[in-house]
C-alpha cells in the first residue's frame, strides 16, 4: 500500500435517488483473513429473559391506549473501553467488534446513550450471517443529542463492527445503554408474518390505490427503549417545506424521544402475504408539543427522511366539520402497514369518561380494523386530509366494537404555530418533495417468483440499489408449503440493482432437497434467475435505463481504496480535497452529486503527484449540500459536502 495521485476524469453516472442519512448502505468491512494473530471476537451473553412472564404481562394490559410491547429492554454498559476487542491491519486501518447474544430472541435491537463518529469512520451492526445489515452508519448519523435508536436486527446474535481508516485520528464515542430481546417476532422468525387481525388489508392491495400518497407518510415508530409499538405519520405545514413534523400519540409519548426509531415503507411489496423490509428508517426526533385531552402528541424528526424514502407529508383539516366517512392507516401488532375504512361517519365521543367531545368515535370499521401497536395512526377524512389520531378502543376482527381518535381541530391551536403559523389556514392538502401534485414516483414493474424447495423457511432476498441500500427485502417463508410458488410484485425506480437469495441452510434452492429456483422478470423478460448455489447467490440487473459504463483516460490505473477516502476541507468555499491510499490493478470513476442525486458538472480540477491527494476546485458550484462518489470496480463510497460562502 502507497500514497500516489493519478490524473482523473470526471464522469456522469445515471443517479436516480439522493442518499440515505440513517443509513449510508455499503458491506461490513471486517474480514478474518486480514489478520494473522487470533481474531476471536469478544461476545457478551445477556440474561435469559422469561417470555411466559411477559406474555402474561402483555395480556393484562393489553389495549390501544398502552403501546404495543414486542420486546424486553436489557440495561447495559458496553462501549469501546470495557468490551468487545480491537484489531489493527497492515495498513493501520483500526477495527472494534463486539459480539451481543440474547438466546431465543427473534431479533436485536440497540440504544446507545452516547453516539458520536468522526468523519471518515463508519459503523456496522449485523447478525451472524449477515443476511441482515444496518448501515453504515456515519457521521452524517452524529445529532445534537448523542443519542442513536437502530431499528430490529433479525436473530439472536447480532455483531456491531467500528472502522476507522488510518487517517483518522479522532476516537468514537459509542455507549450502548439498552439491548432489545424480542420475543414476540417482528420478522415473522417464530410467528407467521401477519400477525394482526386476518380482516386487515394490506395497503398494496387494490383497495389502498386511491390512497397511494398518504400511505407513504406513515411510520412504525419503535420508542424510547426499543421495547414498545406505535404509529405516527408525518404532517404537513402551510410552508409546504418538507420541515418533517410528524404527529402521533401522547400515550405512546415520554418525557425523551431522542432514540425514537421511525420505519418508512414497512409493508408487503404487493397484495400477497410477504413481509417487508425495516430498512427504511430515521432515528431521533425532538418533542415539540403533547397534549392528554386529545392525545396527540407533535415531533421533529432529526433529520428529514431522504429523498429515495419516498415519503410524503399528509395535509390536515383542523375546521372541525364532521367527516363524511373515514379512512386509517396504520401498523397492527408491529405487523406490516394496513389500511381501514368506514363508509359512515363518526360521532364526537369521549374517552374512558375523560374530556368531554374530544375525540372522534369510529362506531363500527367496515372494511379493516385496528390494534395494539395502532397507537397514533392517523384518521383520514374523505379529503385524504387528518382529522386525528388513534388514541384507543375495542375495534378487532370479529366485534362491532368503536374506535376513538384524539381531534386535530381541539389539538390546533397548541400545534398552529409550527403547522401554520400566521397563516390563518385552517386545513391544507398534503405536500410531495418529489412534486408533482402528490402523484406517487414513477418505476418500472417487476417480479420476483420464489419456487421452493423442501424448505421454504431457509430462504430469504434482499434487493439493494446502486449505493449499496437494501429498498427491498422478504423472508424467511415458514408458512409456505414446501415446493409451493411464490410471485412478489415490485416496483423499482429506473437504475441498476443486486438481487440477493439467501438459503440459511447453505444448500441453496436445488436441489438436494427438492427442485426449487428463483427468478425476477419485467415486460421485457428475465432480469435474473437462478436455483444451485450454497448460502447466496447476488446477481446484477438493471431496469428502466441503461447503465453508463465510467472509466478513466488511461484505462487501468492504481485505484483508490474506497475505505481510506477522506473530504476536506468540509464544509468548504472554493477548493475540494480527496485524501485517499490506493493500490494496484482497478478501475475508477468520480462523480458530484446534487443533493436530489443528480450528476452535476464539475468546471475544474487540480491533483498533486506526490501527496496522495486530488483537489477539486468548486468555487462555481452554488452553496449547499452535495456528494461525491468514488466507483472502484463495482464498489463505490459517498461522501457528503458542504459548499458554504
Amino acid at each position: 500500500m502507497r500514497n500516489l495521485t493519478i490524473s482523473l476524469s470526471i464522469f456522469l453516472c445515471l443517479i436516480t435517488s439522493a442518499y440515505a442519512q440513517i443509513s449510508q448502505g455499503g458491506e461490513p468491512l471486517f474480514s478474518k483473513e486480514n489478520f494473522s494473530k487470533s481474531t476471536e471476537i469478544s461476545t457478551v451473553e445477556l440474561p435469559k429473559v422469561d417470555v411466559v412472564k411477559l406474555l402474561k404481562e402483555d395480556g393484562e394490559e393489553a389495549s390501544k391506549d398502552v403501546p404495543l410491547r414486542f420486546a424486553y429492554a436489557h440495561d447495559v454498559n458496553l462501549n469501546p473501553k470495557n468490551s468487545g476487542k480491537w484489531f489493527t491491519n497492515e495498513n493501520g486501518d483500526k477495527f472494534w467488534l463486539l459480539e451481543l447474544e440474547s438466546k431465543g430472541a427473534k431479533s436485536l435491537n440497540l440504544t446507545f446513550s452516547n453516539f458520536y463518529l468522526p468523519e471518515g469512520s463508519k459503523l456496522f451492526i449485523y447478525n451472524e450471517d449477515k443476511t441482515d445489515v444496518k448501515g453504515a452508519f456515519t457521521a452524517l448519523n452524529n445529532k445534537e443529542s448523542r443519542k442513536l435508536g437502530t431499528a430490529p436486527i433479525m436473530g439472536d446474535k447480532i455483531i456491531i463492527e467500528y472502522y476507522q481508516p488510518s487517517l483518522v485520528n479522532e476516537n468514537p464515542s459509542l455507549q450502548i445503554a439498552k439491548v432489545a430481546h424480542d420475543y414476540r417476532g417482528i420478522y415473522g422468525l417464530a410467528k407467521a408474518f401477519g400477525d394482526s387481525g386476518s380482516c386487515n388489508n394490506n395497503v398494496n392491495c387494490a383497495e389502498g390505490n386511491p390512497w397511494k400518497d398518504q400511505i407513504r407518510s406513515v411510520a412504525l415508530i419503535t420508542l424510547a427503549n426499543g421495547s414498545r409499538f406505535c404509529t405516527g405519520a408525518l404532517i404537513n405545514n402551510t410552508a409546504n417545506d418538507g420541515t418533517p413534523y410528524f404527529l402521533t400519540a401522547n400515550h405512546c409519548t415520554g418525557s425523551d424521544t431522542s432514540n425514537w426509531v421511525f420505519v418508512f415503507n414497512y409493508q408487503s411489496a404487493g397484495c400477497n402475504n410477504t413481509d417487508g423490509s425495516l430498512n427504511q428508517s430515521v432515528s431521533g426526533s425532538q418533542l415539540l408539543k403533547k397534549g392528554a385531552a386529545t392525545d396527540y402528541s407533535l415531533l421533529r424528526l432529526s433529520t428529514a427522511p431522504p429523498s429515495s424514502y419516498k415519503v410524503y407529508y399528509s395535509g390536515w383539516d383542523a375546521t372541525g366539520a364532521n367527516p363524511t366517512k373515514t379512512t386509517g392507516i396504520h401498523h397492527p401488532s408491529g405487523d406490516v402497514k394496513k389500511i381501514s375504512f368506514d363508509n359512515d361517519a363518526p360521532s364526537i365521543g369521549t374517552f374512558n369518561g375523560n374530556t368531554v367531545d374530544t375525540h372522534w368515535e369510529v362506531n363500527d370499521w367496515d372494511d379493516g380494523t385496528t390494534e395494539p401497536g395502532s397507537s397514533g395512526s392517523p384518521l383520514f377524512d374523505q379529503n385524504k386530509r387528518i382529522v386525528g389520531q388513534l388514541h384507543g378502543g375495542g375495534a378487532a376482527c370479529g366485534n362491532n366494537l368503536s374506535d376513538l381518535y384524539g381531534r386535530f381541530d381541539l389539538s390546533f391551536p397548541n400545534l398552529q404555530q409550527w403547522l401554520a403559523p400566521g397563516s390563518g389556514l385552517k386545513k391544507i392538502d398534503g405536500y410531495d418533495p418529489d412534486g408533482g401534485g402528490g402523484n406517487p414516483p414513477t418505476c418500472t414493474d417487476v417480479t420476483l417468483t420464489l419456487k421452493f424447495d423442501d424448505y421454504p423457511e431457509e430462504t430469504s432476498w434482499t434487493v439493494k440499489d446502486s449505493k449499496g441500500v437494501v429498498v427491498k427485502s422478504g423472508g424467511t417463508y415458514p408458512n409456505q408449503a414446501d415446493g409451493s410458488t411464490l410471485a412478489i410484485d415490485l416496483c423499482l425506480e429506473s437504475g441498476c440493482y443486486d438481487l440477493t437469495i439467501n438459503d440459511t441452510y447453505g444448500d441453496g434452492m436445488c436441489c438436494s432437497y427438492g427442485s426449487g429456483s428463483y427468478a425476477l422478470t419485467d415486460a421485457s423478460g428475465t432480469l435474473a434467475s437462478g436455483a444451485s448455489f450454497a448460502s447466496s447467490e447476488t446477481k446484477n440487473f438493471c431496469v428502466g435505463t441503461t447503465r453508463v459504463v465510467a472509466t478513466t483516460t488511461k484505462g487501468t490505473v492504481n485505484a483508490i481504496a474506497l475505505n481510506n477516502l477522506n473530504l476536506y476541507p468540509n464544509p468548504t468555499t472554493n477548493i475540494l480535497n480527496i485524501g485517499y491510499k490506493i493500490k494496484e490493478g482497478s478501475s475508477i470513476s468520480i462523480s458530484i452529486l446534487d443533493i436530489a442525486g443528480r450528476v452535476i458538472k464539475t468546471k475544474s480540477f487540480n491533483h498533486d503527484i506526490k501527496s496522495g491527494k486530488l483537489q477539486l476546485d468548486v468555487n462555481r458550484l452554488p452553496r449547499g449540500s452535495y456528494f461525491l462518489k468514488i466507483t472502484e470496480n463495482n464498489n463505490s463510497v459517498v461522501k457528503k459536502f458542504v459548499i458554504s460562502e
